[in-house]
């Protein structure tokens, strides 16, 4: 073997010194320069002029805030226009392509004529670069902020600077306490102020004669933070003063995303990951009973907050819908109109888990219509007036024990099992408890009267109320069916003419019976909110999925998905614009669009004509062979089977 001397020594060679090449750069999906066209250019820019947004986030920018309190306005305005970074983040949502900042500023400088560059407050000859584009949207985002965690917000807990923000000298020392209020007053505001931006931003792609009565689907989804995780996030441990290893827990400051926190789903913690919340409210059409559509309106979404993945779901749709209603509000009194109408909300079994959710949903004027949980399903429990509580709903006291029985619905019902249970259910409705009204009163509470009373349309004949006893013959006869009617003192539902309960005696109450048609068919408009999450998460277009962004913290994440909502409500007008031209077709199956089938599909329709033709002949010849006869080939007729054939 030779000596390793008698090889000369080279600091790059590769035998003796093997290195790795340094990895490539990761490369968008569609590199291409975004070019949009004409009509969207000018559908991005009337929806832009539209919402307002252009004059409420320029006089928030740092050079604006100096100059209004007389300073020099220190350092310059940014390049490029608020404007033209808000168009072009919509037109790029529009062409479906993935939010990166980067190809914003590549169709600000590439992609744009020069009559639309000019619109966008761009010099024909100005070079647009991509740090100019990603300095107007920083300033933009950190405008909006609520998070204490973010750099923008790093100021606010400098004591000089806040002195310098209030005032005051460098002598004066400045309260905690009053420092904690005004940061927290500060960021108040920015949560504020997102919301507004949000509540712009969608408002402007809502049209004016969309028909929409009031009604709305709420539901959550999650959406991954751009944070590598498993290295930032890393479990690390630290020794006490016994030795023994102790978990540590993470310190927001350190974290690149600190905004961003784990979720579970359910309790699927194999569905987990890290992350924001995203807080949706859609409309959907009103409810015209079973097997009747309401009005064609635009599934659009109304109201959207994107919140830290560890949020309560129930809760944060709760402060969605009450922040949305107070949008409108204030909307209709600028407007100098009424308050608009507001009908039902729908929600899934997780909104039904929270009492307080039904509650909030009633203090701001909706009806909820929700599915239950099967621990809410059954028989729970008698009240003090005697009325019986199954499946949420008030029922009489001689409701029978059959009754009584929940079917509970499997993971993967098909629609036999669903007529199966509504069938079941629909003999309970002779046996409702009547609400006053059909809905709660102002406090939440319900009047109740009983289904025997002679207030009561098609009441039941009871022995225990003699008015219900008057002779009607269409009268559901029921008589003593439980022991406590005839016991002394009756139940005050059996002698009182009404009853009022507190909500919290029943907070899962709703006008359909769960299970039953009306309530499948009420309850199944929230698959529009599921749409419309569908639009925007879909990973064969622009998506809002870990990847197809690149920002991080809750402000520019929120952006991100505002952007592309605002592209799927203009998607969704179009499409509805179509509908009422008589294009499109409200009801689905006249959608479908057939073709002609392949060669191997055609091979495959014959083959199995053929084996169901030779198994229907089989299945003949057994039946006929049951009966001791057979069939004369040549002849077809039917011989027994000691017949010779015919000639």
């Amino acid at each position: 073997m030779a000596s390793i001397t008698a090889y000369p020594i080279n600091p790059k060679h590769k035998l003796l010194a093997p290195t790795r090449t340094p990895k490539p750069r990761v490369v968008v999906r569609n590199a291409s320069v975004p070019k949009p066209t004409s009509a969207q250019i000018t559908a991005a820019s009337q929806v832009i002029a539209r919402s307002g947004l252009v004059q409420m986030m320029e006089p928030l920018m740092p050079h604006a805030r100096r100059e209004e309190k007389g300073k020099h306005p220190g350092g310059r305005k940014p390049d490029v226009s608020i404007k033209a970074v808000l168009t072009a983040c919509l037109m790029l949502a529009i062409l479906e392509r993935p939010m990166f900042i980067r190809d914003v500023w590549r169709m600000l400088a590439f992609g744009l004529d020069s009559a639309s560059r000019k619109h966008l407050g761009l010099a024909p000859k100005f070079v647009v670069t991509e740090k100019m584009v990603s300095n107007s949207f920083g300033l933009m985002a950190a405008a909006l902020n609520p998070s204490a965690h973010s750099e923008s917000n790093a100021v606010l807990f400098v004591e000089e600077k806040m002195k310098e923000l209030l005032g005051m000298g460098e002598e004066e020392e400045l309260d905690q306490l009053e420092h904690a209020l005004l940061i927290n007053e500060i960021l108040t505001d920015n949560e504020t102020r997102l919301d507004e931006f949000v509540r712009k931003g969608l408002a402007a792609t809502h049209p004016k004669n969309s028909g929409h009565e009031g009604d709305y689907a709420l539901d959550g989804t999650y959406i991954s933070s751009w944070e590598a995780s498993h290295r930032t996030r890393r479990a690390t441990t630290y020794k006490d003063k016994y030795g023994v290893k102790q978990p540590k827990a993470p310190r927001s400051h350190e974290m690149s995303d600190p905004d961003a926190t784990w979720w579970t789903k359910g309790d699927n913690k194999a569905d987990s990951g890290l992350g924001y919340l995203v807080t949706a409210v859609v409309w959907m059409e009103k409810d015209c009973g079973v097997n009747n559509r309401g009005a064609d309106v635009p599934y659009l979404i109304d109201h959207l907050a994107v919140k830290t993945g560890a949020v309560r779901g129930a809760g944060e749709g709760a402060r969605v819908v009450e922040t949305m209603i107070a949008h409108h509000e204030k909307e209709d009194e600028l407007a100098g109109k009424e308050d608009r109408v507001r009908g039902d909300i729908t929600a899934d079994r997780e909104y039904s888990r929270a009492i307080d959710w039904q509650l909030r949903m009633h203090n701001v004027g909706l009806t909820p219509h929700f599915m239950l949980t099967q621990p809410q399903l059954r028989y729970k429990k008698t009240l003090a007036s005697g009325v019986v509580i199954v499946d949420g709903i008030p029922y009489s006291p001689g409701m029978p024990e059959s009754l009584r029985k929940s079917i509970e619905p499997s993971m993967f019902s098909t629609k036999d099992d669903r007529a199966y249970i509504a069938a079941h259910n629909l003999q309970r409705a002779p046996f409702r408890i009547r609400v006053d009204g059909g809905a709660r009163q102002a406090n939440g509470s319900l009047k109740f009267y009983c289904a025997a009373s002679v207030l009561a349309k098609g009441a039941i004949s009871c022995a225990n109320k003699p008015s219900s006893q008057s002779g009607r013959l269409n009268r559901i006869q029921i008589g003593n069916a439980l022991p406590v009617i005839v016991n002394s003192p009756k139940p005050a539902i059996c002698t009182q003419s009404s009853v009022t309960v507190p909500f919290d005696e029943v907070p899962y109450w709703q006008p359909y019976i769960p299970g039953t048609p009306e309530h499948q068919w009420s309850v199944n408009r929230r698959n529009l909110v599921e749409s419309a999450f569908a639009k925007i998460k879909d990973e064969a277009k622009q998506s809002v999925r870990r990847g197809t962004f690149r920002v991080m913290g809750r402000a520019k994440v929120s952006l991100v998905v505002l952007f592309n909502s605002m592209a799927a409500n203009l998607v969704e007008v179009e499409r509805w614009r179509l509908r009422q031209a008589g294009v499109y077709s409200l009801d689905a199956a006249r959608e479908i669009k057939t073709r002609t089938p392949r060669r191997h599909t055609r091979s495959r329709i014959i083959a199995s004509n053929s084996r169901t033709k030779v198994a229907r002949e089989i299945a003949a010849i057994a039946a006929l062979a049951e009966r001791g006869e057979r069939v004369d080939l040549v002849t077809g007729e039917i011989l027994l089977i000691g017949d010779p054939p015919k000639p």
